[in-house]
């Protein structure tokens, strides 16, 4: 009856396991270590504010008003920022809570405002 598995298969998935691991290791610390955490808001497609959220040591928020009845806030704090409230119908923006990592957004199609973490 012949063997499923060697001895050497058993050394060789090791080995791939290994490496797999070690390559997913890198990308999480260069992901996690290697630049700060910055939340970009902009409104009518124009950036308005940049703020680097690893030096906030207290949160804070912030207002956007206009003419056309826009009213947002969005409050910032150590390491995250979320849109507070909106006057928008859907409250998409609202819900979408917390924005910690880098590529998460929230966007308010009314209002058009975009908040996202670079």
């Amino acid at each position: 009856m012949r063997k499923l598995f060697y001895k050497r298969d058993f050394v060789i998935l090791a080995v791939i396991l290994l490496v797999a691991l070690i390559g997913m290791g890198t990308v999480w610390i260069y992901h996690n270590f290697t630049e700060s955490t910055v939340v970009v808001i902009e409104h009518n497609s124009v950036e308005i504010n940049r703020i680097n959220l690893d030096k906030i040591e207290q949160s804070d928020i912030i207002f956007i008003n206009d003419d056309d009845g826009c009213h947002v806030e969005i409050e910032v704090e150590n390491g995250r920022a979320r849109v507070l409230s909106s006057t928008c119908p859907d409250k998409i923006c609202v819900n979408c809570g917390w924005l910690e990592n880098k590529g998460d957004s929230a966007v308010c199609l009314p209002n058009k405002v975009v908040v996202r973490i670079e």
